[in-house]
């Protein structure tokens, strides 16, 4: 891999014959770097002690058109000097980069052990005709291949030349390319004079370029040199055992679409950095990153790690801008879902951002959150819920108001009374989740996509059709309901699940009000008459207490929907939950007023209070994740 490399680097020619006499490489979007003596030898200077800042020499990108050469001003002048570490350095300043160069990232040496490195570099070494004349550097330029051995004095790497062509005159100027980091950790100054022969030669660190460049305020903050890449790579992969969880779901997040499986990952920190930045989306990632290490459990590691990126965002300036900010601006909902495999579960999340412009047939707005194995009993869900609700709020920085759990209706009987009134962590007081937010129940069989909507109408598969009828349904409560609301709320006091089925399945029937409490044990069966009747909305009360009086809740009930909707009422229960305007009510107030009823009971205390013991089927196909989120492993 060796493109970056070539849209990098230069040759640099004398001025008098044109002739190509070193190397150099673009560093900055409008910089680039050689050897002190490369540009004096160009201008026809035998020392680098005289300034030669303002003047001007030629260069040309060999892999782009080499042809054509391109006027350069030399900008930074930096000598040898015998007791100074900064030597025999050019910056160049050029207009503009031509299509195709960019400039190539710098790894600072001191964060890596160099020695026993392969490198590669690329120059342009003297040609001799027959006779052994020089007919000056070679026009195309050729490859030379070594190791790093070790560091000698005032900054300067020694390398060791491979069979074959050794860094001679020619190379000097040349980045010295480490393809394992995708970078350089050089650059070529100079061969061993006494001994050609041995391919000793020798590199500046990157630690004296980087230190000659950040030493020149005049160049600016805004051409800062690209050396963050490889600096970001090394720091993840120290990481990457203990943050392994957390750099794979921040890199899965800055993916729009789709999904990627994890064979398809980078196989090291590098090349998903690389990636990143290819598809512009590193900064979003290091920012998500940041986000799921604050949202997990706190170790040593990840702190430091969290840490780390904040000062490596402060030293290259990185600032998020605020429409690819993983900020939500408001209205977000938490959805999970869960199915049942096997002996086990699985429980997946997403972040919805904005329910207000979210639009299930596109891939932005909504954000892959974890996916997680339970084993056994379902008994650790109120655990995983905290969990994925502490990471959404990282993300949104705001609070989470709508929170959507679906279910397969075969554990709806699971005790649900551990999700509403479960406390919100680092809340005071133990505020509950049904307390704090608009908390709904779904059937996680429903969750496909709304894409093959069709071809679910005329399905053979029973489960297809249910799909079907429930958009259907769906569909028609979202639209202008002009039918009698005995006809299409049935309300029903039935603790028979066939009775409840028959009359649920009929096509006028939108939504169900169950009246009478549901004994635990009886209610998978009557979730799966809800299921197969396609009924999207259902209201029920349930009670894991034999003594609670079900006449005494259901006046409670009819009292509280009175006073929100005036005495005057004396319709059936659901005239008063929607009253005229029933569309409304229907698509925006419904689960905020059953919040008010569970809060109403968490600020009373009162075991006995309504708002313990509801529970709101709300199966809205909009809020789903998109098609291809959907089928993430």
């Amino acid at each position: 891999m060796n493109q970056a490399l070539e849209f990098a680097v230069v040759q640099v020619c004398k001025a008098t014959t044109n002739q190509p006499i070193g190397a150099g490489f673009a560093i900055a979007p409008q910089y680039l770097m050689t050897c002190a003596h490369v540009a004096a030898y160009a201008l026809g200077e035998r020392t680098t002690q005289k300034s030669q800042v303002g003047r001007k020499i030629e260069v040309s990108f060999p892999f782009l058109e080499y042809t054509q050469r391109i006027e350069t001003e030399i900008v930074v002048w930096l000598p040898v000097k015998s007791k100074e570490e900064l030597q025999d350095i050019a910056i160049l300043k050029i207009d503009k980069l031509p299509d195709g160069a960019k400039p190539i990232a710098l790894m600072p040496s001191y964060s890596l052990n160099l020695k026993d490195r392969e490198f590669k570099a690329y120059g342009f070494p003297e040609e001799k005709d027959r006779d052994g004349k020089s007919r000056g550097g070679s026009k195309d330029g050729t490859w030379t291949y070594g190791r790093v051995r070790d560091r000698i004095a005032r900054g300067r790497i020694q390398l060791q030349g491979k069979d074959g062509l050794g860094l001679e005159s020619g190379f000097s100027g040349a980045p010295i390319w480490d393809d394992g980091l995708q970078c350089a950790i050089g650059m070529a100054v100079k061969k061993f004079p006494e001994r050609p022969e041995s391919k000793v030669a020798f590199m500046t660190s990157t630690d004296v370029l980087l230190k000659a460049w950040q030493q020149q305020p005049q160049l600016g903050r805004s051409s800062s040199v690209n050396y963050r890449i490889p600096e970001l790579a090394i720091l993840l992969e120290s990481y990457y055992r203990d943050c392994h969880d957390e750099i794979y779901r921040a890199y899965q997040n800055c993916w729009p679409s789709p999904r990627i499986e994890s064979s398809q990952l980078p196989k090291s920190a590098l090349n998903a950095v690389l990636a990143l930045e290819h598809e512009s989306y590193l900064d979003l990632f290091v920012e998500y990153l940041k986000c799921h290490l604050r949202a997990s459990r706190n170790s040593q590691e990840k702190s430091q790690l969290l840490s780390q990126l904040e000062q490596w965002q402060k030293h290259f300036g990185v600032t998020i801008q605020a429409e690819r900010s993983p900020k939500v601006a408001k209205n977000p909902c938490l959805l999970v879902k869960v199915t049942e495999e096997r002996a086990s579960f699985s429980v997946r999340a997403w972040l919805i951002e904005n329910v207000e412009t979210y639009n299930p047939a596109e891939v932005s707005g909504c954000l892959p959150l974890d996916t997680r194995n339970v084993e056994g009993k379902f008994n650790n869900f109120p655990e995983l819920l905290n969990a994925f609700y502490n990471e959404s709020m990282a993300f949104c920085q705001c609070e989470i108001k709508k929170i959507h759990i679906s279910l397969p209706y075969k554990i709806m009987d699971f005790d649900l009374q551990a999700i509403d009134r479960q406390p919100i962590p680092d809340e005071p007081f133990e505020k509950t989740f049904g307390a704090d937010c608009e908390l709904t129940l779904r059937f996680s069989e429903r969750l496909k996509s709304l894409a093959d909507l069709e071809r679910f109408k005329s399905s053979k598969n029973l489960e297809g059709r249910c799909f079907y009828n429930a958009i259907a349904k769906w569909q028609r409560l979202r639209s202008q309901l002009n039918e009698p609301l005995d006809r299409v709320f049935l309300s029903s006091d039935s603790q028979s699940p066939r009775e409840i089925n028959g009359k649920a399945a009929k096509d006028e029937v939108l939504a169900v009000h169950l009246s009478k409490a549901i004994a635990p044990s009886n209610f998978v069966s009557i979730a799966t008459a809800l299921y197969y009747a396609g009924i999207p909305l259902a209201l029920w009360i349930r009670s894991p207490a034999q003594e609670l009086n079900c006449d005494a809740l259901e006046q409670m009930w009819q009292q509280i929907w009175e006073k929100m909707r005036g005495k005057d009422c004396e319709c059936p229960i659901w005239e008063k939950i929607y009253g005229k305007d029933r569309k409304s009510i229907l698509t925006q107030e419904l689960p905020k007023k059953l919040k008010d009823l569970r809060h109403d009971a968490w600020e009373t205390q009162d075991e006995k209070h309504i708002g313990n013991h509801l529970s709101l089927l709300w199966d809205d196909p909009n809020l789903a994740p998109p098609d291809r989120l959907l089928a993430m492993p």
